[in-house]
């Protein structure tokens, strides 16, 4: 051990139970680890602009900060999103009766089926509605058609849609989705693309006395 002069522990792994795996350095090859870590603990140091023994606290406050700063935005979005959904819903035209919910965004399917969620838990149960949804994200346009207590099909509307885009998909009575390519201008595709789906819930509309 006098020749070795220096053993430094490198870390530790569990490979199995009651098997522990050790990793160390000795002699030379451990001070050259012990002077790395200094080197970095002190380019830590100058980032965070203090001292390098109190890198450790400033890194904990740092991330407090942050975390605390998520936490706000976070509340933020929720509350911009609120307000945009309850524009969405006050905005929604009627036709002979039945509400249509209708939005062009950035995002995905995903996205479209979250805020689609969101939509009917807002909504009443008994409400006669269809939501008309469209997200442009990475070259694709998704779309996604939902309708309740209306004699529509969600297929059928969703497929008017789609033949204007080039698009694809299907679905059924309740509920029906596609995607179709992006283009050039997937904003003003998707606001055609709703328009021509308002137009075929005009043409199959029952018409009120």
């Amino acid at each position: 051990t006098g020749e070795v002069a220096v053993i430094k522990l490198i870390r530790t792994k569990r490979i199995q139970d009651g098997v522990l795996r050790i990793e160390f350095a000795a002699g030379r090859p451990a001070i050259e680890n012990i002077q790395a870590l200094e080197k970095a603990m002190k380019e830590v140091a100058m980032t965070l602009n203090t001292d390098a023994e109190k890198a450790a606290k400033t890194t904990q406050r740092l991330i407090k900060e942050w975390k605390e700063s998520r936490k706000r935005v976070e509340e933020l979005e929720k509350e911009i999103n609120s307000m945009r959904l309850k524009n969405l819903l006050e905005s929604a035209d009627v036709i002979n009766g039945i509400k249509v919910i209708s939005n062009a965004m950035d995002g995905n399917m995903k996205d479209l089926m979250a805020l689609s969620k969101t939509i009917q838990e807002m909504t009443h149960q008994s409400e006669k509605a269809v939501v008309l949804l469209i997200g442009c994200a990475d070259g694709k346009m998704s779309l996604l058609v939902t309708e309740n207590n209306t004699p529509f099909s969600a297929g059928d509307i969703l497929n008017a849609g789609l033949k204007v885009c080039n698009g694809k998909g299907g679905g059924g009575k309740k509920i029906a989705q596609g995607s179709a390519p992006a283009g050039e201008d997937c904003s003003n595709s998707a606001e055609r693309v709703i328009d021509t789906m308002m137009n075929r819930i005009k043409e199959i509309s029952p018409k009120k006395n």
